[in-house]
Parts: C-alpha cells; sequence; structure tokens
C-alpha cells in the first residue's frame, strides 16, 4: 500500500509540472506571438502528459483497493474496478451517487469530513462502510485533499480497504484469549508454566491454595523445590534424572507440597513440554487431591473395620458358645452344691470367668460394632471411681491416677462395662506416654454447649453432655500423629508393643453413645483425650440383680432351636433345672415341624439366630407368619444392630445374648410367658 501512495504522489507531480510548462509555453507565445514555432513544445508535452495518465490510470484500475475520485459535496466522481467489486454497484450505478450513501449513519461522514479538511488527509482511518445490498464493512480509508490553485477543496482522493475478516478474526481471537484468561483465572486448579525450576507463570489460584503472592512464585530466585516436602524430594530429583537421561517418564503423579504456612498438601499434576517464548518449558495443572486421599484413606478404615468385624462376629459366635457350656454347666453345679464349699468356691471361680470371657467379646464386638451396645441411665462418675480404684492396683507405681469429680453430674444413657473399657483403654496409652512415670488425671464434669460452641467440633450438637477428660503429663504427639489417632492399627510403639486399636475403639465406642471425642495434645506438653456424653434428666438405675435374689420357675413346654449340640443339651439341661418340659430341633426346618405337630404343646420357642439349613431369623419370618401368636425368645453368640430391628419387626419378644446366664435366662422366660 506504501508502494502505492508513493506511485501516485509521483504521479500527481509530473501532471502538475507538465501543466505548469503547458501553462509557461501558452503564455510565452501570446508574448512573443510565435504560434507556429509553439506547436512542437505543445505536442511535447501532451506526449509526456498522455503517458502519465497512461500509468495513473493503469494503477487507478489495477489496484486491489477501491480508489475513488469525489466532489466535496461527495458526489461521486470516478472510481476503479475493485470499488465496484467491493461495493456491488456498476459503472453506471455509482457515478454520480452520492458518497454519503455508503456510510450506514450520516454522522460518520460528516466526522470523516471534518477529520480530512483540518488536516488535509487521513490514513488509515476506520470507518463503517456499507455495500449497495446493505451489507456493512470494516473499512479503512487512505484519503487526501485535492484543491484549486487558490487553496479552495475541489473534493476527495483515496483508497477503501476492507478489513471485516480481520476485524472478525481479531474479535474471535479477543473471545478466545478472554474465555481462556477466565478459565486459567477462575480455575479451581493450579496452572502453571515452568523453564527449568523456575515458575514464569500461575494462575491466581497458587495464591488461594499455597499461600504464595504469584510475584513471589515467579521471582528469579524462587525455586520449584520449595514447594516440594522432603518426603516427596526424591520423586521429583528421579523425574528429572530421567528426563535428563532421555528416558520417558508418567506426565502424571502426585507429590506432597509444603504451603506458605507450613501445611502439607497433597497435589496431583499433570504437565505436557510446550514451546514458550522460543525454549522449552512445563505447562501444568496440579490439583488439590487432600480431602480425596483423606477420604481413600477413611474408607480403608472403613473396609478394615468391616472385614475385621466380620471376622470377629464369627469368632464371638463360637466362643460364645463354648462359654454358654461352661456357664450352664458351672452355674447348675453351683446350685447343687453347699454353699461356701471349696467345691462351691471354685464353681464360682469359673462362672466368673466365663462372665469376664463373655465381657470380653463383647468388648471386641463393641469395638467392632457388630453388638448393639446396651445402654441405660448411669451416673458417670462412680463408674470412673470404680474403675480408677481397679485401675490403681494394676497400673505401675510410677504412674499416679488423679480423679477430679465436679458434682453433682447429670446422667448419661451408657453402658457401664464399656465406659470402663474406654477407661481402661485411656489409661494404658497414657502410661506409655509417661516414660519416666507422671500423672493421669481423670475429670468430670457438666457442659452445655450452643451453637458457637459445637462450630469446632464436627460431629458435635448443640446440647448437654458430661465430658470426661483423661490427661497425662507424658510426651505429647506431633501432628502427623494425632490426625492418625483414631486410625486402626496406627500405633507409634514398636512392632509388638501395640496393636493401634486403643483410641479407635475409644472413638468407636463414643460415637456409639451419642458423643465426640476431642484431643488436645502438643509434643513435649502431655496429651488431653476428652470424651462428650450426651446428658438426659433420667435418674441412674438401680442395679437390676441382687446375689441371692430367688431365681423364677416354671412349668410350661419350651422348643429349643441350636444347632451346636453341647449348647443344645447345656441350654436343655438348665431349662430342665427350672422345671421346664423341654423339645429340640438342630435347625429351622427342623423346629417347623416339631412346631406344627406339637403347637398346643409348646408355650414357647427359644431359638438360635445362626443355623445351617435355615437360619434362626428365616425361621422366625416363617414361624411368625403361619403363627402370629406363638412367644419367641432369640439369642445368639453376638447381636449384630441391624438384626434387632428385623426381629422386633417379626415379633420376637426378647433377646438374649450368649453365654446364656441362668439368672437372666430364667427372668426372661418368665418375662415372655407370663407377658
Amino acid at each position: 500500500m506504501k508502494d502505492q501512495n508513493k506511485a501516485e504522489d509521483e504521479l500527481e507531480r509530473e501532471l502538475a509540472e507538465l501543466r505548469q510548462r503547458i501553462t509557461e509555453l501558452e503564455a510565452s507565445l501570446k508574448e512573443k506571438d510565435q504560434t507556429f514555432s509553439a506547436i512542437p513544445t505543445l505536442t511535447q508535452a501532451e506526449e509526456s502528459l498522455r503517458e502519465s495518465e497512461e500509468r495513473y490510470s493503469v494503477l487507478f484500475e489495477e489496484s486491489r483497493d477501491a480508489i475513488y475520485i469525489t466532489s466535496r459535496e461527495g458526489e461521486i466522481v470516478n472510481v476503479n474496478q475493485s470499488a465496484l467489486d467491493l461495493f456491488g454497484f456498476t459503472k453506471d450505478e455509482i457515478m454520480g451517487l452520492n458518497a454519503a450513501k455508503l456510510y450506514p449513519h450520516p454522522r460518520d461522514r460528516i466526522l470523516f469530513q471534518q477529520k480530512i479538511e483540518q488536516n488535509g488527509y487521513v490514513r488509515d482511518y476506520e470507518v463503517k462502510l456499507q455495500k449497495k445490498d446493505g451489507t456493512k464493512m470494516d473499512c479503512l480509508e487512505t484519503s487526501s485533499v485535492k484543491r484549486a490553485k487558490d487553496g479552495s477543496i475541489l473534493g476527495y482522493q483515496g483508497m477503501i480497504r476492507d478489513i471485516t475478516e480481520r476485524k472478525q478474526t481479531e474479535a474471535a481471537l479477543r473471545e478466545s484469549e478472554g474465555k481462556y484468561r477466565a478459565l486459567v483465572e477462575k480455575s479451581n486448579d493450579l496452572i502453571y508454566i515452568l523453564q527449568g525450576n523456575r515458575f514464569v507463570f500461575v494462575n491466581p489460584q497458587f495464591e488461594r491454595t499455597l499461600g504464595y503472592k504469584a510475584s513471589e512464585l515467579t521471582a528469579e530466585d524462587f525455586d520449584f523445590m520449595q514447594l516440594v516436602s522432603l518426603e516427596s524430594r526424591p520423586l521429583i530429583e528421579a523425574r528429572a534424572a530421567a528426563l535428563e537421561r532421555g528416558e520417558e517418564v508418567p506426565h502424571q503423579y502426585i507429590f506432597k507440597a509444603l504451603t506458605a504456612d507450613g501445611r502439607t498438601l497433597d497435589l496431583e499434576v499433570s504437565a505436557a513440554y510446550i514451546d514458550y517464548q522460543g525454549a522449552l518449558a512445563t505447562l501444568g495443572v496440579i490439583r488439590d487431591v487432600t480431602e480425596k486421599k483423606q477420604l481413600e484413606a477413611e474408607l480403608l478404615q472403613a473396609q478394615k473395620m468391616e472385614s475385621l468385624g466380620q471376622m470377629v462376629g464369627g469368632i464371638a459366635h463360637d466362643l460364645n458358645n463354648i462359654l454358654t457350656v461352661i456357664l450352664s454347666g458351672a452355674q447348675l453345679e453351683l446350685h447343687k452344691v453347699e454353699p461356701g464349699s471349696s467345691l462351691a468356691l471354685k464353681l464360682k471361680r469359673i462362672v466368673e470367668s466365663a462372665q469376664r470371657g463373655a465381657d470380653l467379646i463383647g468388648h471386641i464386638l463393641a469395638f467392632s460394632r457388630r453388638v448393639e451396645i446396651e445402654r441405660k441411665p448411669v451416673d458417670l462418675g462412680s463408674i470412673v471411681e470404680e474403675a480408677t480404684q481397679m485401675l490403681k492396683r494394676t497400673i505401675e507405681e510410677r504412674v499416679s491416677l488423679l480423679l477430679e469429680v465436679k458434682r453433682p453430674l447429670w446422667t448419661v444413657n451408657a453402658d457401664s462395662t464399656q465406659i470402663q473399657q474406654i477407661l481402661t483403654n485411656l489409661t494404658l496409652n497414657a502410661r506409655d506416654a509417661l516414660l519416666e512415670g507422671g500423672e493421669v488425671t481423670f475429670h468430670l464434669t457438666n457442659v452445655a454447649l450452643d451453637k458457637k460452641g459445637v462450630r469446632q467440633h464436627p460431629n458435635a450438637k448443640p446440647g448437654d453432655y458430661v465430658r470426661l477428660s483423661v490427661r497425662d503429663t507424658g510426651v505429647g504427639m506431633t501432628p502427623e500423629v494425632r490426625e492418625r489417632a483414631y486410625e486402626p492399627f496406627f500405633t507409634t510403639k514398636p512392632p509388638g508393643e501395640g496393636t493401634g486399636l486403643g483410641l479407635s475403639q475409644v472413638h468407636g465406642l463414643v460415637e456409639q453413645h451419642g458423643g465426640f471425642t476431642v484431643i488436645e495434645s502438643t509434643r513435649g506438653t502431655g496429651t488431653e483425650v476428652q470424651l462428650y456424653f450426651p446428658a438426659i434428666r433420667e435418674q441412674p438405675a438401680d442395679v437390676e440383680e441382687k446375689e441371692g435374689e430367688e431365681i423364677p420357675r416354671g412349668s410350661e413346654t419350651v422348643l429349643l432351636v441350636e444347632d451346636e449340640r453341647n449348647v443344645l443339651q447345656a441350654v436343655r439341661e438348665v431349662l430342665e433345672s427350672l422345671g421346664y418340659g423341654v423339645l429340640t430341633s438342630r435347625n429351622g426346618e427342623e423346629a417347623l415341624e416339631v412346631y406344627r405337630e406339637k403347637m398346643k404343646d409348646i408355650a414357647l420357642v427359644l431359638t438360635d439366630l445362626v443355623m445351617p439349613v435355615m437360619d434362626g431369623l428365616e425361621f422366625c419370618e416363617v414361624l411368625l407368619k403361619e403363627y402370629p401368636d406363638v412367644k419367641v425368645l432369640s439369642m445368639s453368640g453376638y447381636r449384630s444392630p441391624t438384626d434387632m430391628p428385623v426381629l422386633q419387626k417379626l415379633g420376637v419378644r426378647r433377646h438374649l445374648r450368649k453365654p446364656l446366664d441362668l439368672a437372666i435366662l430364667a427372668r426372661a422366660l418368665r418375662q415372655v410367658l407370663d407377658a
């Protein structure tokens, strides 16, 4: 375009010189009256003028840009073929047409005139023009003023170039850039460009996630490795070494990063190599997967607990069957011998040992959440006082146990055996933290939590609680250990010296009581575990069973359903010792046949839940569907929380957990039969 402008300027200058020469020649001829001698000079001038006009005509017609000449008023005097093609007019249509018709907005024509007459020209003037059919175009106009000898404006001449396509491309590019910019700036992922170990670009999410400002990260003295934790540095260094050797490395990997405030995050990187400003660079997207990793760990923990629970449930069933034989046999013989005799004392020890074994199995089942806890209104202070006295007799002398109770205490709905298990676990943990001896303090107090008070405890609800705190003066925990404290099988003790189940069991038991736990610990200053138990308005329950209390008896017929031969025989002997007649079956199908045949004689069905062929639940369902009024009492080696609602819905009157205690069984039988 510059060459074309230069050619046009040259042509104009030659034409002006020729016109000036012709004018001078004509004046000279008039003065000297040498008309004939002047003819050759005029002919030469006309020839030069013709050659210049031909050159101008070629440039005019062959230009790719639209060229026009108009009067000052806007009347089109001449245009080239490119102008006709651009605007869609024929030569006849456009000649004499006012240029204002080519402007969609008359104001644009007025502004153009003002600018060109002010400066004498316009260069690359951007303006909207329209075709014959009304199609709008973005155009660049370069024009100059045509003046008379006296300087007055005769018109305008210039060139027009259609830049509509270019403008559309630029707009699309701007829109695309805007979208990508918004995507990068608003993304929840961290997006970066890395050259070597130096960031040359980071998006705002870096600051939101890692706490560093973009200016800090892209500074020349900031190294990418400053973000990498010590644990993940070998991984990053190995990747760098492999790249230097020309080996392929995965484009996706996870590393642990350090935030500006010292926290550790799990970051997942997806990276690719690009050319950035003529140099190799890495374009990467980082996603914070810390929460995802935590959820995966929790899922793995839940799966471990589920597997453990299934295994424990099966073992507990078999052990409780064994204990049922031992306990019932010992209790039967105990009632036959003279009280206070040597044999009576031995039998009593067997009974107590069997009951302790049953309690231990109950703790294991509670830990694995395979059994529903047996809660009742209790005074937590009394339970803790009793447990403290017991623990003082078993704990090492280097450890002092202290008790602080702020009475009166509210009542809580709790299982006293499991509260004792909680205290034992926490005391043993505290003892192990007291490397050179120290104190363990049990503190009990009432706490009322409002909405503000529970914000810092995700699992808590507003309400009244009794808080049991177990505080030691031991070595304390690091933040990493505190985060994993409730994780099953996690322990800081050497192999063979800890199972890692203590705190996880405590956590599970407190949650089953409807409460929550809080651990406060700092390395070197000891640990405090706070247990929050929901308070209730009921009074603590009295002791249900008193030693020497008379055991109720009966004379009705009981259908006993049990697959284990030894258990069947032991329970049968207990029932017969209580005065009952007993019919027996080894599975559900057999029991249905017996009941259908002798239903008039059977007052109650006592059935195990875990049996082959037809298990207890299925048996109860079929039996109670056919005979809704039959009185059923169930029993099992463990009681699953999911079984209880089903049993109640079917119509089972009561459920007993093995091993069966003679007195408890006797009372349950009378309770169901007399109802």
